[in-house]
């Protein structure tokens, strides 16, 4: 779980879902923000992005990225908000955003596998050359 790959995300307790949303949640404001530049309304966004996470959890595909997932469903939330809100003079258009959401969740899975990898190196080296590294 500590990578955002998740085998049953529908098994989660309510309190692991939550920090597993924490774990992405600076993620999820960034993007929101950046696809809605000065929007007051990014934290309600988010919130819904959240929420309809959790209502469509079993959906989620075992296996696959958390942050790609949410930031897909975020992607959408935004797309719903310009749409209801009708503020497409204030807004990038939704090509730009769907553009700007396919490349962030994109990014942030080649983070994801570098750090994993990152990480596997680290385990080989002894405690003394990973605090050396780490400092």
């Amino acid at each position: 779980m500590s990578r955002n790959l998740i085998k049953n995300l529908s098994q989660l307790k309510p309190d692991e879902f939550v920090r597993l949303v924490m774990t992405i949640e600076g993620r999820l404001y960034g993007l929101v923000r950046a696809l809605l530049p000065g929007c007051e309304d990014v934290e309600d966004i988010v919130q819904d992005t959240v929420t309809l996470m959790w209502e469509k959890r079993d959906e989620f595909d075992k296996g696959t990225n958390f942050a790609a997932w949410a930031c897909r469903i975020a992607q959408y939330k935004v797309l719903e908000y310009r749409r209801t809100r009708n503020r497409r003079s204030r807004c990038l258009s939704e090509s730009v955003i769907e553009q700007l959401a396919s490349n962030t969740a994109d990014s942030w899975y080649e983070l994801e596998y570098q750090a994993q990898a990152l990480d596997e190196c680290l385990t080989r080296l002894t405690k003394s050359e990973q605090e050396l590294i780490l400092l």
